[in-house]
Formats: C-alpha cells, sequence, structure tokens
C-alpha cells in the first residue's frame, strides 16, 4: 500500500489496468486508506485485546476450565469455536471493554440522506463514535463491567451483538475480520492451554487506565506466565 500511494504521490492521474476508467489520485488515496485503516486498527486492537485479557483472565479459570473440557492436548482450531461458548464469550467482551479506537474512519455522504429525523446533506463529513455503542446501556445490561455475560444467553450459549463493532460497520469494514477473529480465538486458546496467568509477586492490581489520544492503547505493566502441569 505505501509504495502505491508514493507512486500516485508522482502522477497527478491514475490509469486503471483496464484502460478504461481514469481515477484521480486524491479519490484513490482516499479509497485506500478507507479500506486499509480499520484494518491497521483492528490489528492494534488485537494487540490492545491481549494485553487487556490477560490481566482479567486471571480470576476466570472457568476459562481453562473449558479449554481442557474441549481442547485436552489437541492444538487449538476454529472447529473447536462453537463447543466453547464461555471462551468466545471472554473474547467478545475484552474486545468491547478493552477497545482501543473510539472513533471509526471519517465517511462523507453522496446523497441527501434523512436518519431518524435528521436532515444529512450530501457532502457531510461523518466520523462515527464507535465508542458509543460498545458502553450503551441498551446493549450491554452493565457496560462499564468486564462481564462475559453481555455475549452468552440463560443456557450458556454464545450470544451474537451487532452492537460489538470492533471492525467497523457496513460495507467497508474491515476486510480481514474473519481472520483477525480467528486468530484472537487461536492465540489466546493456545496461550491458557499452555500457561496458569498471574500477577508479579507484590502486585494486586493492575492500571487499566488507557493513553489519551486518536487511539488508546493501554499503559505498560507486568504478569507472569507460569507453565501448566
Amino acid at each position: 500500500m505505501k509504495g502505491l500511494l508514493v507512486a500516485l504521490g508522482r502522477d497527478e492521474r491514475f490509469l486503471s489496468p483496464t484502460s478504461l476508467v481514469l481515477v484521480s489520485r486524491k479519490r484513490l488515496k482516499q479509497d485506500l486508506l478507507s479500506l486499509f485503516l480499520p484494518c491497521r486498527m483492528s490489528a492494534m486492537k488485537g494487540k490492545r485485546s491481549v494485553e487487556e485479557f490477560l490481566p482479567l483472565v486471571t480470576t476466570h479459570g472457568k476459562v481453562q476450565e473449558e479449554i481442557d473440557r474441549v481442547l485436552g492436548s489437541e492444538h487449538s482450531n476454529t472447529g473447536h469455536r462453537k463447543r466453547m461458548p464461555y471462551t468466545d464469550a471472554i473474547i467478545h467482551e475484552v474486545q468491547r471493554f478493552g477497545n482501543i479506537v473510539p472513533l471509526g474512519v471519517p465517511r462523507e455522504t453522496t446523497v441527501d440522506v434523512n436518519f431518524k429525523g435528521y436532515f444529512i446533506p450530501k457532502g457531510t463529513h461523518i466520523i462515527p463514535l464507535l465508542e458509543s455503542v460498545l458502553y450503551d446501556r441498551t446493549q450491554f445490561a452493565k457496560p462499564e463491567e468486564f462481564n462475559p455475560q453481555h455475549f452468552l444467553d440463560s443456557d450458556g450459549r454464545f450470544l451474537k451483538n451487532d452492537a460489538l463493532m470492533s471492525f467497523g460497520a457496513g460495507r467497508r469494514m474491515c476486510i480481514v475480520k474473519t481472520l483477525a477473529t480467528t486468530e484472537l480465538f487461536v492465540f489466546f486458546t493456545s496461550l491458557l492451554q499452555k500457561f496458569i496467568l498471574r500477577l508479579p509477586p507484590g502486585v494486586t492490581h493492575i492500571d487499566l487506565t488507557p493513553a489519551i489520544g486518536f487511539t488508546t492503547p493501554p499503559l505498560p505493566f507486568e504478569l507472569c506466565a507460569l507453565p501448566r502441569s
């Protein structure tokens, strides 16, 4: 992507391989950034999820119980996911509670729009506040708490919630969502299958206060990973 943008910087207009469509440099840059920026943010969120997940899961031994019951000594794969609703719920709750990107990628209306009583004229720049829905009490019972029950029904089955917009929303949401969610599941289950996570000696609390900025990465902290017998 970087190489393409550099090349585009040398030419005012870019001729498509089919020689049929001329695309302005500005428009193509906007489209490329719109396509890849959510994915880059999602990768950052994956890193943030790891860091947020570790201290929280030290108090959730139920995850390892489910891993032991379903996986045993087998390697984790996507086929196990449907049989591990609690683990899946934990991962989704981490993405909600440990949100790293408060704002979505800017958009622009291409036509006049009437939305829920509001008139939005063509050409309006819109920046979605993704964090608002992640802490919406109409969508999550206890939004200020880390609670995997947000993604479980009364029978303990995994409950999908469209209000979780970790990978953006609409037709231009992150194109690698499936790959990213698969990687998160395999990494977390493999990690907890092999290790017990504990706070360092003398440490009783980890400050999860995020940094302030366009993205909100967590502050550095230490954690002990002890091999399971």
